[in-house]
Protein backbone atom coordinates (compact mmCIF):
# COMPACT_ATOMS: atom_id res chain seq x y z
CA UNK A 1 0.00 0.00 0.00
CA UNK A 2 2.66 2.35 0.53
CA UNK A 3 4.52 1.78 -2.31
CA UNK A 4 1.65 1.80 -4.50
CA UNK A 5 1.30 5.44 -2.80
CA UNK A 6 4.55 6.38 -3.60
CA UNK A 7 4.52 5.58 -7.06
CA UNK A 8 1.56 7.38 -7.36
CA UNK A 9 2.62 10.67 -5.57
CA UNK A 10 5.68 10.40 -7.32
CA UNK A 11 4.33 10.12 -10.93
CA UNK A 12 1.78 13.39 -10.02
CA UNK A 13 5.10 15.14 -9.01
CA UNK A 14 7.47 14.17 -11.65
CA UNK A 15 4.78 14.11 -14.23
CA UNK A 16 1.65 16.27 -13.81
CA UNK A 17 -1.31 15.69 -15.19
CA UNK A 18 -0.30 13.54 -18.07
CA UNK A 19 0.93 11.14 -15.73
CA UNK A 20 -2.03 11.00 -13.57
CA UNK A 21 -4.51 10.53 -16.44
CA UNK A 22 -1.91 8.06 -17.75
CA UNK A 23 -2.67 5.88 -14.30
CA UNK A 24 -6.30 6.63 -14.13
CA UNK A 25 -6.43 5.25 -17.73
CA UNK A 26 -4.15 2.22 -16.75
CA UNK A 27 -6.38 1.95 -13.37
CA UNK A 28 -9.60 1.95 -15.87
CA UNK A 29 -8.26 -0.81 -18.17
CA UNK A 30 -7.45 -3.09 -14.93
CA UNK A 31 -10.71 -2.70 -13.54
CA UNK A 32 -12.57 -3.75 -16.97
CA UNK A 33 -10.71 -6.46 -17.54
CA UNK A 34 -11.63 -7.62 -13.38
CA UNK A 35 -14.99 -6.91 -13.94
CA UNK A 36 -15.74 -8.74 -17.23
CA UNK A 37 -13.68 -11.62 -15.76
CA UNK A 38 -15.92 -11.28 -12.15
CA UNK A 39 -18.93 -10.96 -14.69
CA UNK A 40 -18.16 -14.08 -16.10
CA UNK A 41 -17.23 -16.29 -13.44
CA UNK A 42 -20.34 -15.42 -11.91
CA UNK A 43 -22.10 -16.37 -14.54
CA UNK A 44 -20.17 -19.78 -14.97
CA UNK A 45 -20.78 -20.65 -10.82
CA UNK A 46 -24.60 -19.91 -11.26
CA UNK A 47 -24.73 -22.61 -14.24
CA UNK A 48 -24.40 -20.41 -17.00
CA UNK A 49 -26.60 -17.79 -19.05
CA UNK A 50 -29.37 -19.89 -18.78
CA UNK A 51 -29.61 -20.19 -15.13
CA UNK A 52 -28.96 -16.99 -14.85
CA UNK A 53 -31.63 -15.73 -16.97
CA UNK A 54 -34.47 -18.45 -15.49
CA UNK A 55 -33.97 -17.30 -12.10
CA UNK A 56 -34.10 -13.32 -13.36
CA UNK A 57 -37.60 -14.73 -14.89
CA UNK A 58 -38.46 -16.62 -12.27
CA UNK A 59 -38.39 -13.23 -10.05
CA UNK A 60 -42.16 -11.44 -10.03
CA UNK A 61 -41.64 -7.75 -11.41
CA UNK A 62 -37.47 -8.17 -11.32
CA UNK A 63 -37.38 -7.35 -15.43
CA UNK A 64 -40.42 -5.09 -15.42
CA UNK A 65 -40.47 -1.41 -16.35
CA UNK A 66 -43.55 -0.79 -14.36
CA UNK A 67 -42.89 -2.72 -11.10
CA UNK A 68 -40.60 -3.34 -8.52
CA UNK A 69 -39.55 -6.59 -6.96
CA UNK A 70 -40.19 -7.44 -3.59
CA UNK A 71 -37.34 -9.30 -2.34
CA UNK A 72 -39.40 -9.40 1.12
CA UNK A 73 -42.41 -11.82 0.25
CA UNK A 74 -41.27 -12.40 -3.62
CA UNK A 75 -44.33 -10.52 -5.25
CA UNK A 76 -44.67 -7.56 -7.52
CA UNK A 77 -46.01 -4.04 -6.87
CA UNK A 78 -46.11 -0.73 -8.85
CA UNK A 79 -43.91 2.18 -8.49
CA UNK A 80 -44.52 4.29 -6.02
CA UNK A 81 -44.40 8.37 -6.10
CA UNK A 82 -41.44 7.87 -3.63
CA UNK A 83 -39.44 5.43 -5.68
CA UNK A 84 -40.41 7.84 -8.99
CA UNK A 85 -39.12 10.54 -7.01
CA UNK A 86 -36.15 9.09 -5.64
CA UNK A 87 -34.67 7.67 -8.69
CA UNK A 88 -35.33 11.25 -10.50
CA UNK A 89 -33.35 12.90 -7.48
CA UNK A 90 -30.41 10.41 -8.18
CA UNK A 91 -30.84 10.74 -11.61
CA UNK A 92 -29.88 14.63 -11.25
CA UNK A 93 -27.34 14.09 -8.39
CA UNK A 94 -25.30 11.99 -10.42
CA UNK A 95 -25.86 12.86 -14.06
CA UNK A 96 -27.23 16.59 -14.94
CA UNK A 97 -26.08 18.31 -11.97
CA UNK A 98 -22.51 17.79 -12.61
CA UNK A 99 -22.54 18.32 -16.14
CA UNK A 100 -24.60 22.02 -15.23
CA UNK A 101 -22.07 22.98 -12.90
CA UNK A 102 -19.11 22.45 -15.70
CA UNK A 103 -21.45 24.55 -17.68
CA UNK A 104 -21.74 27.38 -15.64
CA UNK A 105 -17.92 26.85 -14.88
CA UNK A 106 -16.86 26.82 -18.33
CA UNK A 107 -19.12 29.87 -19.13
CA UNK A 108 -17.47 31.97 -15.69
Amino acid sequence: MIIGAVVIIGYTVLGGFMAVSTTDLIQSIVMSFALIVIVAFGIHVAGGWDAVADNARSLAGYLSMTQLHNRADNTASPYSLLSIFSTLAWDWATSVCPIYCCVLWLSA
